[in-house]
């Protein structure tokens, strides 16, 4: 049997269209999986796609998630067109 755990985890919905969300100390895989000794990731995406634009901060150290922190566009590309068709 593996342990797992994680601590807060959560969104807020900040407009119509964008959500902050977050995850603090959560594990995301075993060891027979891998080893993550540390991962940084710092992203801004503005790549016209699925839940885009998006901010996102990542930091991983032995295979737990210590912080992630994202705020994205909750739309689908086919989501996003049709709003903009029913303003326009």
């Amino acid at each position: 049997m593996r342990a797992r755990f994680s601590l807060p985890t959560g969104f807020l919905r900040l407009s119509k269209n964008y959500t902050f969300e977050w995850n603090v100390f959560q594990h995301h895989r075993s060891l027979s999986d891998g080893l993550t000794f540390f991962h940084c990731n710092w992203q801004a995406d503005w790549f016209h796609g699925d839940h885009n634009p998006q901010l996102r901060f990542e930091l991983d150290v032995l295979n737990i998630v210590v912080l992630d922190l994202s705020i994205y566009n909750i739309h689908h590309v086919e989501d996003s067109n049709e709003t903009e068709q029913e303003t326009a």
